[in-house]
Order: structure tokens, then C-alpha cells, then sequence
């Protein structure tokens, strides 16, 4: 039901599944690979065991994942995101077997997702398919979010999709250029702090030849702004 809704929603966009998971895994069943692309015409965009786009694509979508998995996320990025990456809806995946593979609790990601809040930073109110469950784990398991999180052990729909209010189509062109010295949690980090909203064009400092060569002086000079965050390092990832 969820799928069929997602076909019907105008052509031209993606739909960004969270949280992010090795394989498919799920309360019902073990699929091995995402079911979601046998369901719906609609590209999807997750993070899946291999990288499924270009590096600077799934760095991005990495980098937001990264913050669903660590808890860490700030909701506010999550429509700027969605709009960079030509997504118009994501899918919150309620009945995945997080426990299988330490993933986030669904819980939690629903609550952040769909909380009176999250229209504030750009989501819309949220559709949910299936009747509400408990998600339990197949084994017992406590940890520490089920001891100090009140969300923990709610019951939540399977499927929850959210629109993003205002969304980028996948093929489109921008006028409004910044330069971002930083990758993908750079720029998860600047949606959060309301410096992008996902309608421009982001171009890295990095890619550029090394030093201030002609090409990223004329950059600079075109762009509205200059972002430079702490996350232009080395790093293994």
C-alpha cells in the first residue's frame, strides 16, 4: 500500500529510506536485498551494504545516516538533504530488525521524524500504513536506550512515509551557488545550523586543483557564500 501510494505521487523525484541497513532485514522475514525497488517505480535513494551512486552522492547520504545510527541527528537537516538529493518523501522503516545489525531504533526515528516539531524544519505530517506494533526484538535485549529512552518499546506503523515540504526535483537547474569546504556531515551540519536550505548548488573547495587556482577563484567570486566547516580532513570511512 505504502509502494502504490509512492506511485502515485508525481513523477521526478525519490524516495529516501531511513533508517539505513546492510541488507534487508525485517520483523517479518530476511530478503537479503532492499525489497523496496521490487515494490515501487520510484528510485531509491539508502544507504545500503555497497555504495549505490556516485562518492559524493553516498557520502552524503552516509553522513546523514551516520547521524540516525549515532543519535546525534539535528531533524532540522534532514529536508535540506532530502532536497539536494532530489527527494520529495521518506520512508521511515518501522518494522526493520534493527537488532540484527545494531541499526537505530525505529522508535526513535519515527519519533523524530513525525514529532508536532518536525513540521517546523520543513517535513510534512506523517502517513502511516499498517497497524501500530511493538517492535520487540527476536531476542531480549537491553541496552541503554531501553533503559533511559521512554520512546523504546512504543508501538509505531511498519511504514511511515513523510513528505518534504518544498522539494527539489532530481533533474533541475540552480542559480544560488556556494562554495563548502567540508563533504557530506559538512553539509549535514550546515542544514542543521539553517545555512543551507538544499535549494543550491553546492560545489566542495576540494574539488578544485590544489591551491586557489583560477577555477576556484571564479567560484568564489560567483557564489553567494563561502561555508567552511571542520570536517575538510582525512579520514577513513
Amino acid at each position: 500500500d505504502a509502494a502504490a501510494f509512492l506511485d502515485d505521487l508525481p513523477d521526478g523525484y525519490r524516495v529516501l529510506q531511513v533508517p539505513g541497513t546492510e541488507f534487508g532485514a525485517y520483523r517479518w522475514g530476511y530478503t537479503v536485498d532492499q525489497p523496496l525497488p521490487a515494490l515501487t517505480e520510484r528510485p531509491l535513494v539508502t544507504r545500503d551494504l555497497l555504495p549505490l551512486g556516485s562518492a559524493a552522492a553516498m557520502d552524503l547520504v552516509f553522513a546523514l545516516d551516520d547521524r540516525f545510527q549515532d543519535g546525534t541527528l539535528d531533524v532540522a537537516s534532514v529536508a535540506p538533504v532530502a532536497r539536494l538529493l532530489g527527494v520529495d518523501t521518506v520512508w521511515v522503516t518501522g518494522d526493520v530488525a534493527f537488532d540484527r545489525f545494531r541499526l537505530a531504533r525505529p522508535e526513535i526515528v519515527d519519533a523524530l521524524l513525525t514529532s508536532p516539531g518536525a513540521a517546523d524544519t520543513g517535513l510534512l505530517p506523517p502517513v502511516r500504513f499498517g497497524e501500530p506494533t511493538t517492535m520487540q526484538p527476536d531476542r531480549p535485549m537491553v541496552d541503554e536506550q531501553s533503559i533511559s529512552d521512554g520512546r523504546v518499546g512504543s508501538a509505531i506503523a511498519p511504514v511511515t512515509l513523510v513528505a518534504v515540504d518544498d522539494p527539489v526535483a532530481t533533474v533541475r537547474v540552480k542559480t544560488d551557488e556556494v562554495v563548502l569546504s567540508g563533504d557530506g556531515a559538512g553539509i549535514v551540519d550546515a542544514a542543521g545550523a539553517g545555512i543551507i536550505d538544499g535549494t543550491e548548488l553546492i560545489r566542495y573547495s576540494a574539488s578544485f586543483d590544489d591551491g586557489l587556482d583560477d577555477g576556484l577563484v571564479d567560484a568564489l567570486r560567483s557564489a553567494s557564500r563561502l561555508v567552511v566547516t571542520d570536517t575538510n580532513r582525512d579520514r577513513a570511512h
